[in-house]
């Protein structure tokens, strides 16, 4: 359908330049929701009829006639509709063309090349190594998981990075907290601050350290803050590693912030800015001009102690990424990082780097329900439902789906009851049952000695029930969706397009027998289901998913 549409684009630029149309127009194709609009749609004619002084539902006959000749036996029918949309109905031969071409084609079905094999830097969880990985921060790696995995398949070269903020305020906190609870634990009557890390989990930390470490309680007072902190960095930075392991996360680099600090990249990359003659100094602070670029205030990058800003490290961070030669950076950020955006994209354009080239995304938070109640979170206070947990009690792959079937500027709701149903009720469950039914439906065909390993395209033509057309021109959409998502990095389409063919699917099933007397029907049908079986199978290992024989 990729071709399809790339071909009709250039036809209709043809056409419009034969008309007299100057300027080349965007050509947007559609995919209608309802059959009876078509297979494709376009409102070209309405969009230029006024720029070349005629009407649009005369312009779009015109059109539409040329292209049946220039697109012979691919369109069953073109119609007008007012005001001016051309809808485009495929033939049969078509939809039976393309499911040759996702049988031949199986696990590339849907591959594209419209990353032109540039190099992508992707940077996603990136969580404070402070504690263990909350849900909003699996939904931040749902997410960037998905994105590598589908930019990859669209044709880029991908790889995965974790930037670790380890060191600052937070981490100081979280070394003193520590140094307490290891009092605590021999004995010693101290309590947290208020600020303190309150969790659990840093008092298995503390027993691991001592048990080490075998610290006596001058020990752990005489100690600077500086062990505390870095132990339980380290600890818990190695917790989070094996957690999104399991997770099928696997980062190509893990960047700290405390060694670009060491190597003096934040110094190199300040030294830059004053040399553009965009760093002046007020209050004992050096501040960014970081209004000069777009942002909305000049920015403070090294305070008057003498230390850096986060900020500061943020330019130095993504300065040295640039330097590594990638054609595009896509950071993936929680919505708290919201103000940074355009401060960031300003130092890199004060650098001289294009804005195109780097991308922030902005991923909601995601609201936990059990039994029809949100779940209260917070990590400082050590009330938490760790991601760990929750693919612990419903199993990765619903994790996965859940965290993954909202936009990422929506906010999620996730229903932890819902998510452990084995029904068709849930909605993974839903889409990893039709392929496990067709898988089993395969079997059956094999244990009736009915071998599906050669096929006659010519018996496609036994499959001409509506149901089957649906179903044709939802598997031909597969590489659209792909593209689509690779371009506005939105993994979110691909779960609502695997749910609709999923639901094509059982409807079909439930209506039709696949394996019956008629032996060129059966195998017209074993086709299609199997085409069926290819896309889902590529569709969920795309998110990450299983795509289970048995359920």
């Amino acid at each position: 359908m990729l071709k399809l549409e790339e071909e009709l684009q250039k036809i209709i630029f043809d056409f419009l330049s034969q008309k007299g149309l100057r300027e080349k127009p965007v050509v947007e194709i559609e995919t209608p929701r309802a059959l009876d609009y078509g297979d494709l749609s376009s409102n070209i004619a309405l969009k230029v009829s006024r720029y070349l002084n005629t009407n649009p539902l005369e312009l779009g006959t015109e059109l539409s006639e040329y292209l049946k000749r220039k697109l012979q036996n691919v369109f069953e029918k073109i119609e007008i509709v007012s005001p001016g949309f051309i809808n485009f109905h495929l033939s049969w031969d078509f939809l039976y063309h393309k499911l040759e071409e996702i049988l031949l084609q199986n696990s590339n079905y849907g591959k594209c090349e419209v990353g032109k094999r540039q190099r992508v830097l992707l940077e996603f969880v990136s969580a404070n190594p402070t504690g263990p990985l909350s849900i909003a921060h699996g939904r931040q790696a749902a997410i960037g998981g998905s994105l590598a995995r589908i930019l990859q398949f669209a044709g880029y070269r991908v790889e995965k990075e974790y930037y670790i903020n380890d060191e600052g305020t937070q981490i100081d906190l979280l070394g003193e907290s520590l140094r307490i609870r290891c009092l605590q634990i021999q004995g010693e009557n101290v309590q947290l601050p208020p600020e303190g890390y309150q969790g659990e989990y840093l008092i298995s930390v503390a027993r691991e350290l001592l048990q080490r470490e075998k610290l006596s309680i001058d020990r752990i007072k005489g100690l600077e803050g500086r062990y505390f902190s870095q132990y339980a960095v380290e600890t818990i930075l190695q917790e989070i590693k094996e957690e999104l392991a399991g997770f099928g996360i696997h980062y190509e680099h893990w960047s700290s912030q405390r060694k670009l600090r060491e190597k003096g990249k934040i110094e190199k990359a300040l030294t830059e800015l004053q040399k553009r003659n965009l760093i002046y100094e007020k209050d004992g602070a050096l501040w960014f001009k970081s209004t000069e670029f777009g942002d909305d205030q000049d920015r403070v990058v090294k305070r008057k102690d003498g230390t850096y800003t986060y900020f500061a490290a943020d330019i130095a961070y993504h300065k040295e990424k640039f330097e590594r030669g990638y054609d595009l950076l896509i950071d993936i950020w929680g919505p708290d990082h919201h103000g940074y955006i355009s401060r960031v994209k300003a130092a890199m354009k004060a650098m001289g780097y294009s804005e195109e080239q780097l991308k922030i995304l902005i991923v909601q938070l995601a609201t936990v329900y059990r039994d029809g109640k949100p779940i209260a979170l917070s990590t400082r206070k050590g009330q938490l439902l760790t991601l760990k947990e929750v693919v612990n009690e419903i199993g990765r792959d619903a994790t996965l789906y859940f965290l993954l079937t909202r936009k990422l500027d929506s906010h999620l709701d996730f229903d932890i009851e819902l998510a452990k149903k084995q029904s068709l009720e849930n909605p993974v469950y839903y889409i990893q049952y039709a392929h496990a039914r067709i898988c089993s439906i395969m079997e059956y065909a094999r244990e009736n000695d009915i071998h599906f390993v050669e096929f006659d395209s010519g018996i496609f033509r036994l499959l001409n029930e509506n149901e089957e057309k649906v179903i044709l021109r939802l598997l031909a959409q597969f590489p659209r969706v792909i593209k689509i998502s690779s371009l506005i990095l939105e993994p979110s389409l691909l779960t609502v397009y695997l749910h609709n063919l999923a639901g094509e699917f059982h409807r079909y099933y439930s209506k039709h027998r696949v394996v019956g007397e008629k032996q060129n029907l059966t195998f017209a049908r074993l086709a299609l289901i199997r085409a069926i079986q290819i896309v889902i199978k590529n569709g969920l290992g795309l998110l990450g998913i299983s795509a289970p024989q048995k359920m």
